[in-house]
């Protein structure tokens, strides 16, 4: 029997291996270039982004440093000033009310006060409401509460 065609499949096997093994090292040596190249592209890249971050940080801290100073001037020129207006105004009107108290007339309290409460009735009302709230706030908000579903001990249960 003739094993000519085994011997010659071998070698053409061999010739092709040898082939691919070119083929894969120049594929190698090519994607090793490509990644030099790569790496270098991300490493200019990320130079190149470091460097606008910097600059856009010296930006936004000028932006900041400026705002800030504005911030100080405004509280200086305009904020104490209203503020000083304020307690002024707030001093001057308790010495008003301190004038009125003691120039009051005593001794006419029930007709001026009822006299009073007929043309204000409902300034009268707020204030007893507002005292009432702020005197026993539970007689308010208790039953307030509880229509909106909530007990002494928190909300109650299926609601």
């Amino acid at each position: 029997m003739d094993f000519g065609w085994f011997d010659k499949a071998i070698a053409d096997t061999g010739h092709a291996a040898e082939a691919v093994a070119g083929h894969a090292t120049r594929a190698g040596e090519e994607m090793a270039k490509a990644g030099e190249k790569g790496m270098q592209d991300i490493n200019d890249s990320a130079t190149g982004t470091m460097q606008a971050l910097s600059e856009a940080g010296d930006s936004a801290f000028q932006e900041l440093r400026k705002r800030a100073q504005d911030l100080q001037n405004t509280y200086q020129n305009e904020t104490m000033p209203a503020l000083q207006q304020f307690g002024d105004d707030a001093w001057k009107s308790k010495e008003e009310a301190e004038e009125y108290m003691l120039n009051f007339d005593w001794n006419n309290l029930p007709e001026a006060t009822f006299e009073f409460v007929k043309e204000h009735p409902h300034e009268i009302a707020l204030c007893v409401i507002g005292g009432v709230i702020i005197a026993a706030p539970g007689l308010f908000f208790m039953p307030l509460l509880g229509i909106l579903g909530f007990t002494p001990v928190g909300p109650a249960a299926g609601v």
